[in-house]
């Protein structure tokens, strides 16, 4: 009797996965990462933002240096991330401290946050829920949800580029044209101090209208002595 010949299953394919490039360490140091880390918690505790530390120091970084994390940053940030993290603790006097050290582009860096502030803030307003939900990691989108929704409940709606003048008028009584790149225009014409000051009223307005924080947190550095002897026009020469 003849055996069967037994049929022997193909193995089946492996299907290749796809390898995610992994995210480029920079060379900041230990030594330099923990200030930083501090000085996120503390103003983390100050704004009071409604998520993880971890996520909302994600989200700091990139608007401070667009990078995507602490650990991708190198040295020559540190300066731009402890300023940032001071003015967000509404610390400016410090804040202006670290934003001169940083350098000769310390305006342009300045400037830069500002106009990418206000940017951010109208993209979010004119997006769709749609759009919001296919960009936004799962664990940031209802956040961002509620902050969309709050600027289309305000009855003045988004803040735009002829807001952001009249902050800039009212700092520093110079009328800059909107049709202009602001972000060269406000470096060439204003000073650390100046920049600072309008930087941090155009996002306490920002915070206002997406309904985040508490007003007295968000005001509480302007209303200073050292915030009212900062706008005498005998401390500083203005910039022509």
């Amino acid at each position: 009797m003849k055996a069967t010949p037994s049929i022997r299953k193909a193995a089946p394919k492996k299907t290749a996965q796809k390898k995610t490039a992994p995210k480029k360490r920079g060379n900041m140091k230990p030594s330099e990462i923990q200030p930083l880390i501090m000085a996120a918690l503390h103003a983390y505790g100050i704004q009071n933002p409604g998520i993880s530390f971890d996520d909302w120091r994600a989200e700091q970084v990139i608007a401070a240096v667009n990078l995507p994390g602490l650990s991708t940053c190198d040295s020559k940030h540190f300066c731009s991330l402890m300023g940032h993290f001071k003015l967000a603790a509404g610390l400016d006097d410090e804040a202006m401290h670290w934003f001169m050290r940083d350098g000769k582009n310390s305006e342009r860096q300045l400037a830069w946050s500002i106009v990418t502030t206000l940017k951010a803030h109208v993209a979010l307003a004119n997006a769709t829920v749609e759009l919001i939900t296919a960009a936004t990691p799962p664990r940031l989108l209802q956040r961002r949800l509620d902050r969309h929704a709050a600027i289309h409940d305000h009855p003045e709606g988004p803040l735009n580029i002829a807001y952001l003048v009249s902050i800039i008028a009212m700092k520093t009584g110079r009328h800059l044209d909107p049709a202009t790149d602001l972000k060269i225009t406000l470096a060439d014409r204003c000073t650390i101090p100046e920049l600072v000051g309008i930087r941090n009223t155009l996002v306490n307005r920002i915070s206002e209208r997406e309904g985040v924080g508490h007003t007295s947190n968000r005001n509480r550095s302007q209303n200073s002595d050292a915030a009212k002897e900062r706008r005498s026009p005998h401390t500083l020469a203005p910039r022509y």
